[in-house]
């Protein structure tokens, strides 16, 4: 056999599975990784907070203003931060539970505020590591994990901030 190789390779694996016809389908899911499509992600995200935001607005009686979410609030770090349930807090974690900074809504706290949520040294007393996904189970803590559960925490400030 002659080996293939690069783009021959590439096209005779998707030239059957590309073919797909969209009407048999009722519903399209994104995938994380981009592994199947690649997409916008900031487009994306600001779908599903525009979704989040409005559901809220029709289904718990928020403001409207909640979805006036600007590009810099929409542009929060998010990766890798911590939703403090109780607190209405975003933190970043770092060795031994530390609490390296914090935000209330959109606005970053200073030591002084950290110390008098956290204690001295700021640190997190019931931090489980990634069990506390979830906020649905009573748990203190949500930690989205995956870019589109990022958008969490910035509807998360966004109401904080009301």
């Amino acid at each position: 056999k002659k080996e293939m190789k690069g783009d021959v390779v590439t096209k005779r694996m998707w030239k059957d599975t590309l073919k797909i016809n969209l009407d048999k389908y009722d519903a399209i899911g994104f995938d994380a990784d981009y592994t199947l499509v690649r997409y916008d992600i900031h487009a994306h995200q600001r779908f599903i907070l525009n979704l989040f935001a409005q559901a809220m607005i029709d289904d718990y009686n928020y403001p409207k203003e909640l979805k006036n979410i600007s590009d810099e609030e929409q542009n929060f770090p998010a990766q890798g931060l911590y939703m403090d349930l109780s607190t209405g807090c975003v933190l970043k974690l770092g060795p031994h539970k530390k609490v390296l900074r914090a935000y209330y809504g959109f606005s970053r706290l200073c030591e002084q505020e950290l110390e008098q949520i956290y204690g001295n040294p700021a640190q997190v007393k019931q931090f489980r590591g990634n069990i506390m996904h979830g906020s649905n189970n009573g748990l203190k803590y949500n930690v989205p994990l995956t870019c589109f559960e990022s958008t969490y925490i910035v509807l998360f400030s966004k109401v904080v901030e009301f």
